[in-house]
């Protein structure tokens, strides 16, 4: 089983997720990529991925509503 797992992580067989900052750029026609705020890579399990993404978008909305 753990060399199951092993396998799956070397070839590429595994979640992660990106949250990103974006801003209209200068003729604010277009959105751009201005800040990566946090990621993270090499999950087994697409639930624990999206439970953990879900945590990391609950912290910097309540950070972003408490800083304004």
């Amino acid at each position: 089983s753990e060399l199951d797992m092993l396998t799956n992580w070397l070839n590429g067989e595994c979640y992660g997720w990106k949250i990103t900052e974006y801003a209209l750029d200068d003729d604010g026609l277009d959105w751009v990529e201005v800040n990566m705020l946090d990621s993270c890579w090499g999950y087994l399990d697409q639930d624990e991925a999206l439970n953990d993404m879900k945590d990391a978008l609950n912290y910097f909305t309540k950070n972003q509503c408490e800083e304004a």
